[in-house]
C-alpha cells in the first residue's frame, strides 16, 4: 500500500514587515484584483472610498490576468516602483 502525504515540501522563508502607513493622506494605493467572481465591483468600491473618504492621491488599479495563479513578476515591480501600499484581491 502507498500512502501519499498532503504535506508537500515547503521551504522556509524569511519575508521582512514593514512599518505601517501613519496616514493614507496622499499616498498613491495599488489594488490588484484576482479576477474572482464579484470581486471587481467590491474593489472598485474600495477606490472610490480611498479617493473620497481617506484623500488617497491616486490608486492604481490592475487585474491578474489568471485566477489560480501569481501575477506576472511585471506587475509587481510596476506597483513596487509606484506604490506607497498596495491591496491584493477580494475572494468570492
Amino acid at each position: 500500500m502507498i500512502i501519499l502525504s498532503p504535506k508537500g515540501a515547503g521551504e522556509e522563508r524569511h519575508v521582512p514587515i514593514i512599518d505601517p502607513l501613519d496616514s493614507l493622506e496622499g499616498k498613491v494605493i495599488g489594488i490588484v484584483d484576482n479576477g474572482h467572481h464579484n470581486g471587481t465591483p467590491v474593489l472598485e468600491a474600495v477606490q472610490q472610498l480611498l479617493l473620497s473618504r481617506y484623500g488617497v492621491s491616486r490608486v492604481v488599479f490592475r487585474k491578474k490576468p489568471w485566477i489560480s495563479r501569481a501575477a506576472p513578476e511585471p506587475l509587481y515591480q510596476e506597483l513596487r516602483g509606484t506604490c506607497d501600499a498596495v491591496l491584493a484581491g477580494v475572494g468570492d
